[in-house]
Parts: structure tokens; sequence; C-alpha cells
């Protein structure tokens, strides 16, 4: 039962109730951090506030698309919704994918996928996903994040956008 509860706790990271919390704690930090901090706040906040919306939406888009049931259909604690992508797994990667790609420390990057990696395996421990709805979710993050720091890097480079985030 103690592991049940491990997993539950684990599982909550992934959640979006928590991600609105982090995106409005983002938008704090960046209201009170002094003036020479602001850019490079605003561009981890801009990846990463946009990878995670998109990349939930893209999730909810595709099990909507494709109605695959859950694993744990019928039982009394089992999520309303499809089960495939995990948006878990697609959060908790775009999370892991913008650090990985915005921060030079090998161990902080480490630590963001073994997070990550957890918190995908709370899911099919508490059997609400099977192992191909978390890879999917997983791909569906990474490849949201991948393509926002792009966007961002391109982006950044307009005179226009530079005099907006200063």
């Amino acid at each position: 039962m103690a592991f049940e509860e491990f997993w539950k706790l684990i599982t909550l990271l992934g959640g979006l109730e928590i991600w609105v919390a982090i995106i409005f704690a983002i938008l704090a930090v960046y209201a009170i951090v002094p003036k020479s901090k602001k850019h490079r706040i605003a561009s981890l906040a801009f990846i990463l506030i946009s990878s995670i919306i998109v990349s939930t939406v893209v999730a909810e888009l595709l099990k909507t698309s494709l109605k695959i049931s859950r694993p744990c259909v019928g039982s009394i604690d089992c999520p309303s919704g499809y089960s495939f992508p995990s948006g878990h797994a697609a959060r908790i990667f775009t999370l892991a994918a913008v650090i990985a790609l915005s921060i030079r420390d090998f161990r902080t990057k480490f630590a963001f996928l073994i997070l990550a990696i957890l918190v995908s395996i709370s899911r099919v421990a508490l059997n609400y996903h099977t192992y191909a709805d978390i890879i999917a979710g997983a791909l569906v993050g990474i490849l949201i994040a991948y393509l926002a720091n792009l966007s961002y890097k391109r982006v950044s480079s307009l005179k226009t956008f530079k005099t907006i985030i200063s």
C-alpha cells in the first residue's frame, strides 16, 4: 500500500492542476525579479509555458481522436477520459526537454530526466496508462519542447520581440 501512495504522490507532478500553478508561479517570479534577469526568465518562461500548453492540447486532441480506453476502465479510481497518449508524460517530458535545451548543468538535466521517467512510470504503476501511452506522451512532449525552443530562437532574433520582453 505504501508503494501505491508513493506513485500517487509522484503522479501529481504531471497533473494539469500543478502546471497551472507552476505557470502562475513563473509569471509571479518574472514580475519581481530585477530587470537584469528578466530576459533569461522571459525566454525560459516563453518556451516552457508555450510548450506545456501546446503539448497538453496535442495530447488531448490525440486522445479524443483515437479514443483508446484506459487499462483501468471499470475500476473505482480510474480517471475519466481516454488513455493514448499520456498527458502527464507529455507535460513532464516537455519540462525535462526544455531544461535539457536551456541549462548546461548535466546533473540538473539528469535529475529532470529521472523525474520525467518516474512520473511516467507512476501512470503505468497506477494502471492509468500502458507503456505505449507514456512513450507516445514523452515523444509529444519532447517534440513540442524542441519546436518551441527552435521557434523562440528564431523569434527572439527579431528586434520587435526583443523590445517586448525588455
